[in-house]
């Protein structure tokens, strides 16, 4: 009986935890859409010219002055109030994640690294060496995303559920966003379907301690390399 529970559970494994992905990405959605209706409301006025700009931004997109005191922006990409961004050429990298202009703030909608800011004409990745340090940004945190990872694969189920968002919002997502449906269609659907099989690996005493990282590994690579093809087209 243990035997056909197993088996029946190994089956049903991948299933399960690829639907509570799905749903925390989707909360996870409606949270990013209601923080930036709030966020709306919030806008501050340009000193020079009176324009109601993000708090977040680093200049008017009107005017294009420089503002002082662009605040950082949270998990979600909202701006966060009274917390002011430090380093400001880091700021902008960390906009530009959230699929915000790294000048006026405004949220980005199209899914193509060579695009103009809608409200301000700020041209994405225009500049070479703000593509090489974003690039460089992310390619910091794949060490420490692979421990968190390669920890949180001795967990089954909760441990690989946590360690594929943590993957997926570091690793994945700042590449993303910017990489057109068509160009993601196919290597999205074959990496899915190694994971699937990499999923109820995990249940495997021992070797499904390295599962997770393995797809981190896998996910980042994948998505870097069509990221860098799309920048260079």
């Amino acid at each position: 009986a243990w035997a056909i529970i197993g088996f029946f559970w190994l089956i049903i494994y991948p299933f399960v935890v690829l639907a509570i992905i799905g749903s925390l990405v989707g909360i996870a959605y409606l949270l990013k859409k209601y923080f930036a209706y709030r966020e709306e409301r919030s806008k501050v006025d340009c000193e020079s010219c009176g324009e109601k700009n993000y708090p977040c931004a680093t200049e008017c997109f009107s005017c294009h002055t420089l503002l002082t005191t662009p605040v950082r922006v949270g998990f979600f990409g909202q701006s966060k109030k009274n917390k002011p961004a430090e380093n400001v050429e880091k700021h902008k990298l960390l906009l530009t994640e959230k699929k915000r202009c790294p000048a006026c703030g405004t949220r980005l909608e199209t899914r193509n690294p060579h695009q103009a800011c809608p409200s301000c004409g700020h041209e994405l990745f225009k500049d070479p060496q703000f593509a090489q340090d974003y690039l460089s940004m992310v390619g910091n945190r794949l060490f420490p995303v692979l421990l968190i990872c390669l920890g949180l694969s001795f967990i089954p189920f909760i441990g690989l559920v946590i360690g594929v968002i943590i993957y997926r919002v570091n690793l994945v997502a700042p590449f993303r966003r910017y990489i057109p449906l068509h160009s993601s269609f196919f290597i999205k659907w074959m990496i899915r379907l190694f994971f699937f099989i990499l999923i109820a690996v995990q249940l495997i005493p021992g070797v499904g301690a390295v599962v997770v990282p393995v797809m981190a590994l896998i996910n980042y690579r994948s998505y870097r390399r069509s990221f860098v093809k799309v920048l260079a087209a």
